[in-house]
């Protein structure tokens, strides 16, 4: 119990992707079934949702290590009550990302290589980082989901997670201040955001950034300077809700939507 794991069922998405980076694929046996596979991974059974998982398709596996993050304690807690081996690990933003390898590396024995794929992560953020620092910081709205055509169900980043984290990077500014649950139409006109980012929350692959058409739903919001200037967009990456390997591509894109007459 105490070696190298060689037989991770890993519940988070995030956490499959950060150990098939650091070179671990084949021995991830089961993975989430929210989510894409990471490449190397075809051959990991699915265990179920986010948050409630299979526990006897878990155990079916015979893992030797099950990963999980913060919000799937109470299936961890269950893993460890069938006996067997569990790891909590925080990736709510950037820095517990970053070190979501070192954990990871750890106990997969793998140290090494996980030194040296979270060095490549941070070195690609530090780049994008770099070009956007030099740039006047549009204040943007970056949302994480809208339901319906309307403003009743609208789901803003605000500070202190890795997604705002990596608006920063890419030489943009939130909007948002304060942890904010959802926001109206009413405070999105005061807040008169340059720039609208909409993430589709059910993005597993990903998508060429679009334009948003600005009628009905936005159209009614003139006066909002990004609906003015034409700067709404609609983006389908998992880049952007998934905090793991991939992190640098959503400040990537982003950093291209943001400050599109610089070529990256």
């Amino acid at each position: 119990r105490d070696g190298p794991a060689r037989r991770v069922v890993a519940l988070a998405p995030n956490l499959a992707e950060i150990v098939a980076d650091v070179g671990g694929a084949e021995r991830l046996v089961g993975i989430s079934s929210y989510g894409g596979a990471p490449e190397g991974t075809s051959s990991a059974e699915r265990v179920g949702g986010f948050v409630d998982p299979s526990i006897e398709r878990i155990i079916s596996l015979r893992p030797d290590l099950v990963i999980g993050v913060p919000l799937q304690r109470a299936a961890l807690a269950s893993c460890r009550a069938a006996g067997l081996r569990t790891v909590e690990i925080a990736c709510e933003t950037l820095d517990e990302a970053l070190a979501a390898y070192g954990v990871i590396g750890a106990v997969l024995g793998l140290d090494e290589s996980a030194g040296a794929a979270r060095s490549r992560l941070a070195a690609r953020l530090d780049r994008v980082r770099e070009r956007g620092a030099s740039r006047q910081q549009p204040r943007t709205l970056l949302l994480l989901g809208r339901a319906g055509e309307d403003f009743q169900q609208v789901f803003p980043v605000t500070p202190g997670n890795f997604c705002d984290e990596l608006l920063t990077i890419a030489g943009g500014r939130n909007v948002l201040d304060r942890a904010a649950g959802s926001v109206s139409a009413e405070s999105v006109i005061a807040l008169a955001p340059e720039v609208v980012i909409e993430v589709a929350m059910d993005a597993e692959g990903d998508a060429p950034p679009e334009r948003l058409d600005p009628s009905p739903v936005w159209a009614r919001l003139g006066s909002v300077p990004a609906v003015r200037g034409g700067r709404l967009y609609a983006l389908s990456t998992s880049s952007l809700l998934v905090p793991g390997p991939r992190m640098a591509e959503g400040a990537e894109l982003l950093a291209g939507l943001l400050h599109p007459d610089e070529g990256r």
